[in-house]
Formats: C-alpha cells, sequence, structure tokens
C-alpha cells in the first residue's frame, strides 16, 4: 500500500484537486468570467466554504485555476463544477469540455509544472512566479488557506527557486510582453517610426516599453494610464524621450489616432471600442495586440478591414518556436519537480499519523491520571500535595520515555519510501525495541 492509498483508506486525510481553464483547453471568453476581483473572490469562497476544507485561487493571462482539501472529493468537486458553470452561464456539460479536472499526487505536479514555468504558454517565462506568490498571498489575507494548502505552495516556491537556480530553462527569457512586440514586429515589419499606444503602466507595460526600445522604436510613445504621475514614471525609468501621457478615460475619445496599440490593465471592461478607432483606421493599417485578461479591447474591432486585433491566445505560435529552443532543459526541470513532489508527499502522509500519535499519547495520559486518582484518594492519602506532586511528575516521566520509541518508529514509519513495504513484525519490533 503506498502513501496516497493510506491516506484516502486509513484517516481519510483531504484530498487535493484541482479545477482550471488555460490557454490549453479554454476560451478566453470562459476564462476572463472566471477572473475575479477581491470582493468577487470572498463571494466566491462564501459560496463554497461548507464544500471544501481549504481553497486557493490563481488567475493569470493564460489560466484560472482552483486549488481545494476536502475529504469527499467527488462530492465536493461536483458542486463546484456547477457552480462554476452557473458563474459563466453554461451547461455543465459544455464547461467540462473546458476544464481541466486533477486530484492527490497530479494536482501537486502540475502546481510545481506551472511555478517552475513547464506548463506556460512561453517556457521558461519569470513572470508566472511573482503572479502566483501574488494570488496566493491574497488567499492568505481572505483566509481561504490551511496547513494543508500553505505548505502545497510553500513547496511549489522552493521548487520554482530551485528550477530558476539549477537549470538553464529561464536563462534569456521571453516573455507575453516580448512575444507581443515580436508579434507586431511580424505585423509591420519594423517598429522604428511607429506611433505607439501602450494602455496601462504595470509591470507587463514595464516590459512592454523594453522591448519596443530594443526593436530602435524612436517617434512617440503614449501611454494611457489612470495615474499619470505612475506613467510618467515609467517612461522616464525607460529613458523614453518622446513621449505622451493620456488619462485612461480619453480613449473614449473618437480622435484616438494610432499606428500600434498595446494593452494590458486588470479593467473587467473594455477600453477600446469600434467606435474609438474606425476614423483612424480609415487612414491606415492599425494592428491591436491585448494581453490582458479580461480583455480591454472589444473583439468586434477586429471586423474592421483596417484593423489587425490579437488577444493573448493569438501568440502561441511564437510561443511553440521558444519551446523548441529550451526543449533542452525540460527533462532536469521535471527531475527537480519529481523529487519535490515526493518530498511533500512524504510530509503530506505524516499527516496520517499525527492524530494516531495525539491519541496514543492521550490514552496512556488518561490511564495514568486515573491511576494516580485511585492512589491519592486511598493509598497514598497519608502524602502532602507537594509530595503527590512529585509523585504525579514522575509518573509523566515514566509516560514519555516508555511512549518515545513507539513514537519515534510511528514517525519512521511514515517517513517510508512510497514503493517500500513493512512487515508487521517489524513494526512490532520497533515500536517496543
Amino acid at each position: 500500500m503506498n502513501q496516497k492509498q493510506n491516506i484516502e483508506q486509513f484517516l481519510n486525510i483531504p484530498e487535493i484537486f484541482l479545477i482550471e481553464f488555460n490557454f490549453k483547453n479554454s476560451s478566453i471568453e470562459v476564462r476572463e468570467q472566471l477572473t475575479f476581483n477581491d470582493v468577487f473572490l470572498r463571494d466566491f469562497y462564501e459560496i463554497i466554504q461548507g464544500h471544501c476544507k481549504e481553497f486557493a485561487y490563481i488567475s493569470t493571462c493564460n489560466r484560472v485555476s482552483f486549488y481545494f482539501t476536502s475529504s469527499d472529493y467527488h462530492k465536493s468537486a461536483d458542486f463546484i463544477r456547477c457552480e462554476l458553470a452557473r458563474l459563466v452561464d453554461k451547461p455543465l456539460e459544455q464547461l467540462e469540455t473546458q476544464m481541466l479536472n486533477m486530484y492527490g499526487s497530479n494536482a501537486i505536479r502540475h502546481l510545481l509544472s506551472v511555478i517552475s514555468s513547464l506548463d506556460s504558454m512561453v517556457l521558461g517565462e519569470n513572470e508566472i512566479f511573482g503572479q502566483i506568490k501574488t494570488a496566493y498571498k491574497k488567499c492568505v489575507k481572505l483566509g481561504t488557506t490551511g496547513l494543508i494548502i500553505n505548505r502545497l505552495f510553500h513547496q511549489a516556491f522552493s521548487t520554482g527557486k530551485r528550477v530558476r537556480n539549477e537549470t538553464d530553462i529561464c536563462k534569456n527569457p521571453l516573455s507575453i510582453a516580448s512575444i507581443a512586440v515580436e508579434k507586431a514586429v511580424e505585423a509591420y515589419g519594423a517598429l522604428k517610426n511607429k506611433d505607439i499606444l501602450i494602455v496601462g503602466s504595470g509591470e507587463m507595460a514595464d516590459l512592454l516599453l523594453k522591448n519596443i526600445i530594443k526593436q530602435g522604436h524612436d517617434n512617440t510613445i503614449t501611454i494611457a494610464n489612470r495615474s499619470k504621475e505612475k506613467a510618467e514614471e515609467l517612461l522616464h525609468s525607460n529613458n523614453v524621450k518622446q513621449y505622451n501621457v493620456i488619462h485612461i478615460n480619453e480613449l473614449r475619445s473618437s480622435d484616438i489616432s494610432y499606428d500600434l496599440i498595446f494593452t494590458s490593465t486588470s479593467s473587467r471592461q473594455y477600453l477600446l471600442e469600434y467606435e474609438t478607432i474606425k476614423n483612424s483606421a480609415l487612414k491606415n493599417l492599425i494592428v491591436c495586440i491585448d494581453i490582458s485578461v479580461p480583455r480591454n479591447i472589444n473583439p468586434n474591432i477586429k471586423d474592421h478591414d483596417s484593423v489587425l486585433l490579437f488577444d493573448i491566445d493569438d501568440l502561441r505560435e511564437i510561443s511553440n518556436r521558444n519551446l523548441e529552443r529550451r526543449e533542452g532543459s525540460i527533462s532536469k526541470v521535471k527531475e527537480i519537480i519529481e523529487q519535490d513532489i515526493e518530498e511533500f508527499l512524504f510530509w503530506y502522509s505524516g499527516l496520517e499519523m499525527t492524530p494516531i500519535i495525539v491519541k496514543l499519547q492521550n490514552k496512556f495520559d488518561e490511564v495514568r491520571i486515573q491511576e494516580l486518582q485511585k492512589y491519592k484518594n486511598k493509598k497514598l492519602s497519608h502524602l502532602s500535595e507537594n509530595d503527590f506532586q512529585i509523585i504525579e511528575e514522575l509518573t509523566r516521566q515514566i509516560m514519555i520515555k516508555t511512549l518515545h520509541n513507539p513514537i519515534t518508529a510511528l514517525k519512521k514509519y511514515q517517513q517510508r519510501k512510497p514503493d517500500s513495504h513493512v512487515s508487521l513484525e517489524t513494526i512490532i519490533e520497533e515500536l517496543f525495541h
């Protein structure tokens, strides 16, 4: 019997399971519907908390992941899948075709693969580590995590650091931003004289700006943002000489006219509509690259003959070329992941022994106290309270020393290799050696 079977059959330790929608199996329309802000995340947890013990939520431009623990995996998963179908207003049967379901070691392996950028659209990207860490901290603050989820994610952070330190998979990394700029170069041939608009001023906007500059761009760059000060800081930090800053609300003006538009914000509403660019699109080709989830550009813009619109899912072709360049590092990353899965499972299997050890200690202590009380009331009634406390401490120390070997043996047993076989005779011998 391996560790996983012990967990499921012996004490029914809560199982880890995952429901995910990612760029490989689901549409961007579904993923953006399941991109929760902090308020919606809290409301969702209030709905499901009676059906799971712990919960963590990850949302990036390429995936939306729900990690849970439950002592009744099948019942909990069925309820949560139905709730997700209700949220996106789709029949469950239809949503399930875009849904990844995993549990146990497979769910653990998936998280470790994601944080190692092995399951990313851009193999070797660095951004995913920080995105998962930020998402996890939000869940901790919300109070949705617990012993198992916390340990799982800290194991993932350790794995991610090992992958970056021990392999070359993240050496000279690409990013979603660099691929977006490469897509723009493919569309135009060069960016040198193009009038460019970047919507947003966060980390992704910074990466976009750096990659645009690398292409030798020497025309005006405009940033649209809610905070003009933050946009100006971003431009100055990248030493941009020709720039303009506008408030994000100005995007609704019919005078918007750019050759190339990048959008990357957390807005849940479209910031650019067909009406906004139709006049300028009559004059020249406009390339729009929307790497936001939810999307910032209304997809109906692509209906205009002079507009090329790309979203995050349109960047796969370039990312596949990146995959070919990094295939040599994949086997080493997988080796690290398998080592760390085993480490986590050693700890995880220990959860089955902890209640046994506690019960063993409590039972011995219960018997000790009962017998002491009998002697105190009869044969030791002549002793003072101080003398009796000395005897009580003596019996407690005898109990601790008596249980030392059995408890040590139980802990050793829980840390055995998953494929090892320990006979009953060996366990008894070690318990009372």
